[in-house]
């Protein structure tokens, strides 16, 4: 049950924002919190997958941060060598 509070941290570092995976843990904990005070019987709370959620989004943060940093680099160098190679008028 809890990969499905983990999947909106993690996808929203590549759709949204890279930092908005830390949004989205913190909203993920809360709800996960809330559901375990509202619901009555419900599991003990799980203290150690708060932290993951954290962890997982700065991983998710640190990656999609590279992956457009790479393509920003990647769109610059082509380009720089259209302008070098396109022809002048």
């Amino acid at each position: 049950m809890l990969i499905l509070y983990a999947i909106p941290v993690f996808a929203a570092s590549f759709v949204l924002d890279p930092t908005s995976s830390f949004l989205f843990a913190s909203i993920s904990a809360a709800s996960y919190t809330l559901l375990r005070l509202v619901v009555v019987g419900s599991t003990s709370y799980n203290v150690v997958s708060m932290p993951i959620l954290f962890v997982l989004a700065l991983v998710a943060w640190l990656v999609a941060d590279r992956q457009e940093r790479y393509i920003a680099a990647r769109r610059h160098a082509e380009q720089t060598q259209l302008a070098f190679t396109s022809p002048t008028s």
